[in-house]
């Protein structure tokens, strides 16, 4: 009976931890919610400002930063402190989310530690 029990435990880990790795997790789940919040705020808003950046984000532990869409209002979402080896999170998502970032913004926000590696990389390829 003990033995079955280790068993069934194990295969239940399994089961959890292959389901933390898809779009579909509770994580990616919590921060695509805290983007559209983020990504709704900033709808309407003038983009009279080249990037928007929120520490802690609707009181989470995800930092966003926005950017103005290209060729429409509003503004696209990033999870700014993504970790290593995590996807692009944004709103809208990247195949309808043209944004406009310049060399010297992106320097900015590098030097000011409002990214992780991950984004960076991701925003430096989209200069």
């Amino acid at each position: 009976m003990h033995q079955a029990f280790k068993y069934i435990v194990a295969g239940l880990w399994a089961i959890t931890a292959a389901c933390d790795q898809g779009p579909e997790n509770p994580r990616s789940k919590g921060i695509y919610s805290v983007l559209q919040s983020e990504e709704y705020r900033l709808r309407e808003r003038q983009q009279n400002v080249a990037y928007v950046y929120v520490k802690n984000a609707l009181g989470s532990e995800y930092h966003t930063i926005a950017f103005p869409a290209a060729g429409r209002r509003g503004y696209v979402v990033f999870l700014a402190n993504p970790r290593d080896g995590d996807i692009t999170y944004s709103v809208p998502s990247e195949s309808d989310g043209r944004f406009i970032l310049d060399k010297p913004t992106y320097q900015e926000i590098v030097d000011k530690g409002y990214v992780t590696t991950p984004l960076q990389t991701y925003l430096q390829r989209h200069l």
